[in-house]
């Protein structure tokens, strides 16, 4: 199965944030909070999320 490619700084970068929240929260909170959706979109996605998670771990670690 090939994955969807996701181009920097456009419309589809942007639209990504929330859904990668939405998955970063189902792994993180399961209990509170599953989307099983979020995670098989992101899952099929070509798209580099390391910096996105770095900026959401440095955005808790301040807050």
């Amino acid at each position: 199965m090939s994955k969807y490619h996701i181009e920097k700084s456009t419309v589809q970068e942007t639209l990504i944030i929330p859904l990668y929240g939405r998955k970063v929260c189902s792994e993180k909170f399961p209990h509170l909070f599953k989307d099983p959706e979020a995670e098989r979109i992101c899952d099929g996605l070509d798209y580099d999320f390391s910096e996105k998670g770095r900026k959401m771990e440095s955005a808790t670690a301040r807050g």
